[in-house]
């Protein structure tokens, strides 16, 4: 009993130790360190889509089960349509770039989520229009993270790479929770429009001052040495 107490305990330094070294990494270097506030940001702001979808379909628009079902199912082949396609895209020189690309887009959605709960459109069309708009955000959503996730995998130096992923899935983990919470409650009071007015926002500022030309230059440089690097 003490050994599996003092494993246990001996598990847990070690894991605090990696947080904190790789987050010393990633604050220490500029590229790593916008991208991931970027990066954290948009998990963060973007958790209320765990939360509207099935607030808005059965809340406020009084979608059927099978209605719901429909919705999901056009929306889950936006993952692997766009988990195919740029599997395909071979010889990507900047996935920083595409990442920016792809979570620009994304932002830009925003808006038009909650269209269906001001405005008549009919079931049939709210079903369409719902499932057409969460395709796109899936879609996107590959677009941008297997790109970033790629570049993280080829940049970071094998030694810290461990710790790296330590510490973004911790203030991940602490996070997206507080982020559910959050929107969970704005939208039981209504504030629909407001809310997704803020974030699209505070997200399209955050990416666009984060992430600028001349940090793009610089992760296209360090990902193409880092290539040959490795083929070397």
């Amino acid at each position: 009993m003490d050994n599996t107490i003092e494993d246990t305990n001996e598990d847990n330094k070690n894991y605090i130790k990696e947080f904190t070294e790789g987050l010393r990494f990633i604050l220490n270097h500029e590229l790593f360190s916008k991208t991931l506030i970027v990066f954290i940001g948009i998990n963060f702001f973007g958790s209320f889509l765990a939360v509207l979808p099935e607030k808005m379909m059965i809340n406020e628009l009084n979608f059927l089960p099978e209605q719901v079902g429909i919705v999901n199912a056009v929306a889950g082949t936006g993952i692997l349509i766009g988990g195919y396609m740029i599997g395909k895209r071979k010889n990507i020189k900047n996935p920083l770039a595409y990442m920016k690309f792809g979570f620009t887009l994304s932002i830009l959605l925003i808006p038009l989520y909650i269209l269906p709960i001001y405005l008549d459109m009919g079931s049939t069309v709210s079903v369409l229009y719902i499932a057409l708009l969460f395709f796109m955000y899936l879609f996107l959503n590959q677009i941008s993270n297997v790109p970033f996730l790629s570049f993280i995998q080829i940049v970071v130096p094998h030694k810290i790479k461990g710790r790296f992923f330590a510490a973004t899935q911790v203030v991940n983990m602490v996070l997206n929770p507080l982020g559910v919470i959050l929107f969970s409650l704005l939208y039981d009071l209504g504030y629909y429009w407001q809310v997704h007015l803020i974030v699209t926002v505070i997200l399209l500022l955050l990416i666009f001052t984060m992430i600028r030309k001349t940090l793009l230059k610089k992760s296209e440089q360090l990902y193409i040495q880092a290539l040959h690097k490795d083929e070397h």
